[in-house]
């Protein structure tokens, strides 16, 4: 897992949001989060893909709407409640 996979399954565990639900946020497939979540080689992934994520990341967009509860994180990983 890359640090950018890493750091985006914890940031949506985080705020309890749904791996379709940032996808469909960021513009891209879940499959294609799914792919730079568990961090596939970057050939896998779409170079449009991988711009709207970052395009994404550097946005201000709101988050997606909460689809679960928020999971708590200590010393940076998802704990469960």
């Amino acid at each position: 897992m890359t640090h950018l996979g890493k750091a985006l399954r914890l940031y949506r565990g985080a705020h309890g949001v749904e791996q379709q639900a940032l996808a469909e946020a960021i513009g891209i497939t879940p499959s294609q989060l799914r792919t730079v979540e568990i961090g596939e080689p970057s050939d896998a992934i779409a170079a449009d893909a991988l711009l709207r994520l970052v395009t994404w990341l550097l946005s201000d967009k709101p988050l997606p709407e909460y689809r679960q509860a928020p999971v708590p994180l200590i010393g940076g990983k998802a704990v469960s409640a």
